[in-house]
């Protein structure tokens, strides 16, 4: 949980360059929730 507040403000920068913001941070946060969990 704490990671993915701190890595967050990054990842709003990264998405932010994308085409498709939303598919994007949805993707992302599967992953952040794998990672967690994993």
């Amino acid at each position: 949980m704490l990671k993915s507040v701190l890595i967050y403000p990054y990842l709003d920068r990264v998405t932010g360059l994308q085409s498709s913001p939303q598919l994007t941070r949805l993707l992302l946060y599967f992953v952040l929730n794998n990672w967690s969990n994993g």
